[in-house]
């Protein structure tokens, strides 16, 4: 996991990071790593970097190595920070010097989708599709009936909701997904099977509930949609025509189809906004709760503190269930203003006088929080190892507080180490 912070205020941006790394080695084990880099910068005149969380690899290629090989490519700075990650996207589509592995996306995306549908599929209906044999290798016609409105209703439900990838069409699609080396109609059915913990079904498919599964795979494909396979890719840093500091998110789902499949958010502040701005990625909660005043789960538990209170208290038949809920939500909403009042808004004023250093100190101070919370929960932690950190303004540009040792990588004048 991964846990970073970006301050902005009108002096500049604070930045940091944490360096610890979780690999998976099979068998559900994995290890860490203390001093991978999360921040990548562009060098020369740009006044921008790229913090990375989430998977480190896009089809087999490592997040550092595809932005150092788009960094050293960039020589003008653009005129709006929202330009960049749209110039990253271009530039993979015509990526030609090492080979993104299309396949092994396609997988992990249907992977992560079929073994999503399996898992909300009735117990029922999963014992009905891992009985141990069936006549001719056919399930009866309620059960395939039922399981194609399932395939069907979830591919509705799920992957229809946000505007589809305008360049993709369903037969590319089947196309794509029929001529790769895994078939995807036995990888659906090894997810049905795993919930039984079995190695297989003891049934074929037949062309309706194979036009389902196409179906299922051509929603999934054609629309983003959060999954454990991703990455998150923040942009930061000034346009040359920008005077205010900001943040854009992109959020990767996968590369196919000769393109990057991805929800690029809108810029965090405005370009014409001059307020503070606190933006907190992945692993935030110690920092959120700082900076609230008190944890989310804390006024929860005092929420219900208060109503079982107040059920003791006012034992009158007058005062209603009804009654006793917007007593409740009257007491969080006043709690939510004070903790505003006295906690974030004060740190929201002090952050808006602070220098540029003063706000690189603060960001690390943020995320050593969240290391420390990391490091005292249960488990392994997530969060952790060197602290890396910087500053980013109008005039100076990009420069480093804190940074690990490799310094092989130089960007312009600053040197920048990769993973």
């Amino acid at each position: 996991m991964t846990s970073q912070i970006v301050l902005i205020n009108q002096s500049g941006i604070g930045i940091a990071s944490d360096t610890l790394v979780s690999r998976e080695e099979g068998s559900n084990s994995h290890k860490t790593f203390p001093s991978s880099n999360k921040i990548y910068e562009l060098g020369g005149q740009h006044k921008v970097v790229v913090l990375h969380s989430g998977v480190t690899t896009l089809g087999g290629l490592n997040y550092g190595l595809l932005i150092r090989e788009w960094a050293l490519q960039q020589i003008t700075p653009l005129p709006s920070l929202s330009d960049y990650p749209r110039q990253f996207e271009n530039w993979l589509s015509n990526y030609r010097k090492l080979k993104i592995n299309e396949d092994n996306e396609i997988y992990e995306n249907l992977c992560s989708s079929f073994g999503f549908f399996s898992k909300n599929l009735s117990d029922e209906m999963q014992d009905l599709l891992n009985l141990s044999e069936y006549e001719n290798e056919k399930i009866p016609d309620d059960v395939k009936q039922e399981l194609i409105e399932s395939i069907r209703g979830y591919a509705d439900q799920f992957y229809v909701d946000d505007t589809p990838y305008q360049d993709i069409a369903d037969s590319a699609v089947v196309k794509a997904v029929r001529q790769q080396e895994r078939d995807y109609i036995e990888h659906f059915l090894e997810h049905i099977a795993f919930r039984k913990n079995n190695d297989l079904v003891n049934w074929k498919p037949d062309a309706e509930i194979i036009e389902a599964i196409e179906y299922f795979v051509i929603q999934r494909l054609k629309h983003w949609n959060k999954s454990p396979n991703q990455a998150t890719l923040n942009f930061v840093g000034f346009g040359s025509d920008e005077p205010i500091g900001g943040k854009v998110e992109v959020i990767v789902g996968g590369f196919y189809l000769n393109r990057l499949r991805s929800m690029i958010k809108k810029r965090e502040p405005e370009a014409s906004e001059s307020d503070v701005h606190i933006a907190t990625i992945a692993q935030d909660e110690a920092m959120a709760d700082f900076i609230r005043g008190l944890a989310w789960s804390r006024q929860q538990t005092y929420k219900e503190m208060a109503g079982e209170i107040a059920g003791k208290v006012f034992e009158d038949e007058s005062v209603t269930a009804e009654k006793i809920h917007e007593f409740m939500d009257a007491y969080n909403d006043a709690l939510d203003t004070s903790l505003w009042d006295n906690y974030t808004q004060p740190f929201r004023r002090t952050l808006s006088a602070l220098s540029i250093r003063s706000l690189v100190l603060f960001s690390e101070a943020l995320v050593k929080i969240q290391s420390l919370r990391s490091a005292t929960a249960p488990g392994e932690a997530t969060v952790g190892g060197l602290i890396e950190s910087l500053s980013i303004d109008r005039v100076q540009g990009v420069e480093w507080h804190v940074r690990g040792k490799d310094t092989n990588y130089q960007t312009g004048n600053s040197p920048h180490p990769f993973l």
